[in-house]
């Protein structure tokens, strides 16, 4: 992508969330501390297809109680490129190198595809598919043991004879129940032997210490080849890629990133969506205008909001008649609109509303999904609708 617009050309919802304690492998994980993250997400999962597309960070904030009563704030920030270079500290400059690896790989595709594809399909059937599979480590180190190896059903009836499963259940039935109390009160004082007591070990043991400085040399070891392997490999993937043979041989890639920014609303899908700003009706305002002032304007869509936009587009009229791919291209059609004419996008709303008490209901939807409260809306929020609100002929006594 060239930037965060590029990706609303495409229509993609693209949502991250950095965590300062958590990783990647952090947000899969039942620990304590991404406990929230995960219903965070999960509680938003099915109300991103109303999100208009763009890049998005996930922040949960204002964390209070624990287990079920535990309460928090989703809000999803929209973010630039430049964003994320200011928050990772990096750049995209090493993107090129990566030119010459994708032609590299997609020489070594062809060359199977061409040559040992064909005698790979030859030699291949629907019993070989299943030998293979059948033979697969992970699968064999269990069924070796399963009831189809003899050996193993053999264990499994001596395991039983030994237990006296077999042969000395029906005599243990029988058994009085003055001997049955006895043995079970002599295996019960042979199973809870009292150990001497332990004491504590003294935090100035010589022992203690030698383990701890052992500990200590084993964890930076293995952390010191780990940083060193991680370094090796970078430096060798740079050395080897950023030869000059190499570059030019990865400049015949083609790529669908454009190098000019200032170039992307001249593509087609941008034109498209260009021509039709002054086309539509009820629809198209309400939801250009919840564009505008929610995410536009405000840069940010907590999860509240999130909840009102998605009762109000799929569940309250006229919206709960349209198609799900109806509104997916409703919304992306009014991002770009917004995105590359925000101007004339809030000046042509009086064409698409002509009738006020129309204009008046629009406006309390995106007022409804923007909140009631004061504290809900910030500056820049109130100065959009305003604008929106002079743009549609509206006064605050109408919206009243």
């Amino acid at each position: 992508y060239s930037d965060e617009r590029d990706v609303e050309v495409c229509g993609q919802r693209i949502i991250y969330m950095i965590h300062e304690q958590v990783g990647h492998l952090g947000i899969f994980v039942s620990s304590k501390i991404a406990n929230h993250e995960h219903t965070g997400i999960a509680s938003i999962m099915d109300m991103i297809e109303v999100l208009p597309p763009g890049l998005y960070e996930l922040h949960i904030d204002h964390i209070e109680g624990s287990g079920q009563e535990k309460t928090f704030t989703v809000d999803l920030k929209r973010r630039t490129f430049k964003d994320l270079n200011q928050a990772l500290g990096d750049d995209r400059t090493d993107e090129e190198l990566f030119k010459a690896v994708h032609r590299y790989s997609m020489t070594q595709t062809q060359a199977y595809e061409h040559n040992l594809r064909p005698l790979v399909k030859a030699m291949s059937n629907e019993t070989s598919a299943q030998f293979l599979r059948t033979m697969h480590p992970l699968r064999l180190q269990r069924s070796i043991w399963s009831s189809r190896n003899p050996l193993a059903v053999a264990t499994c009836h001596l395991s039983k004879a030994m237990t006296g499963t077999t042969d000395n259940q029906q005599s243990e039935d029988f058994v009085p129940a003055k001997k049955a109390k006895k043995a079970r009160h002599s295996s019960d004082s042979y199973a809870r032997v009292k150990l001497p007591a332990i004491e504590s070990m003294q935090q100035d043991n010589l022992f203690l210490q030698v383990e701890k400085m052992f500990m200590d040399s084993v964890r930076v070891t293995l952390d010191f080849w780990r940083d060193w392997q991680g370094r090796y490999t970078e430096s060798m993937f740079f050395g080897i890629w950023s030869m000059p043979w190499f570059r030019e041989y990865g400049e015949s890639v083609g790529s669908r990133r454009l190098l000019n920014k200032d170039e992307l609303h001249e593509l087609p899908k941008v034109e498209e969506a260009l021509t039709k700003i002054s086309e539509g009706s009820f629809n198209e305002a309400v939801v250009r205008m919840m564009i505008l002032c929610n995410i536009v304007a405000d840069d940010n869509i907590d999860r509240d909001q999130l909840m009102r936009l998605t009762e109000v587009l799929t569940e309250q009229e006229p919206f709960s008649q349209l198609l799900n791919t109806e509104l997916a291209a409703m919304i992306h059609t009014q991002t770009l609109i917004v995105r590359f004419a925000e101007d004339a996008s809030i000046e042509s709303l009086n064409t698409l509303i002509e009738t006020k008490s129309e204009r008046i209901k629009a406006f309390k939807l995106v007022y409804y999904v923007v909140g009631d409260k004061s504290e809900d809306r910030n500056y820049r929020t109130l100065s959009m609708m305003n604008g929106i609100k002079a743009a549609l002929g509206l006064a605050d006594t109408d919206i009243k």
